[in-house]
């Protein structure tokens, strides 16, 4: 069975290594432009950023740049429709893309794909998936990039439901409510947690 796996692994390291001057553009441009569709359709609170021919430049802006741009390019784009609906919402979720990215130039600089295919693999409801392919064509580091791409996906979601309590855009005891009501749900998420540390493992 381990023979198996590693002959797969081979397998796709070969094929890419010898079209990858059309796989690599092209999986890029899918990457961004299906991320960004994501995006606008769950956290799209910044109607001026969910126009569709702006999708379409940035993702193929992200053809031209390294995968560690595309995944800045993302966060600013999360960052930005966050900040549209709350800045407490943006705030948190920046410290988290914060300790994210610390730990993960700190372990495993090249996964950077990983994080980039969870949120889809959520949306996909294949998930399941991404630690088995991060154990096969990536180094044990990549577990830092699954655990906290599980993170940010669940906080993501979070926001998304609770949008009509969370989108209070004045600054007063409601934003100190809203940033307790943040943390406390995602320290005792424990299912979050648990899976995060189920993926990392695998």
């Amino acid at each position: 069975m381990l023979t198996t796996v590693f002959e797969i692994r081979k397998k796709i390291i070969e094929a890419y290594g010898k079209y990858e001057y059309i796989i690599a553009p092209a999986f890029k441009f899918a990457v961004a432009f299906l991320l960004i569709l994501t995006i606008d359709k769950h956290i799209g609170f910044n109607a001026g950023l969910t126009n569709k021919l702006l999708g379409v430049i940035i993702a193929l802006v992200c053809t031209l740049v390294p995968m560690n741009f595309m995944a800045a390019i993302m966060v600013m784009l999360v960052l930005a429709h966050l900040y549209t609906l709350s800045l407490e919402t943006m705030i948190v979720a920046a410290v988290i893309f914060m300790l994210m990215l610390l730990l993960y130039f700190r372990f495993s600089p090249k996964d950077t794909v990983m994080l980039l295919l969870l949120p889809l693999a959520f949306v996909a409801r294949i998930e399941y998936a991404v630690p088995v392919v991060a154990g096969l064509l990536f180094g044990p580091g990549s577990a830092v990039g699954v655990g906290f791409g599980v993170v940010i996906t669940k906080y993501l979601s979070y926001v998304e439901q609770n949008k009509a309590v969370l989108g209070n855009s004045e600054i007063g005891p409601a934003t100190v409510d809203n940033f307790r009501n943040i943390v406390d749900a995602l320290l005792q998420n424990r299912s979050m947690w648990i899976m995060a540390a189920a993926f990392a493992a695998a």
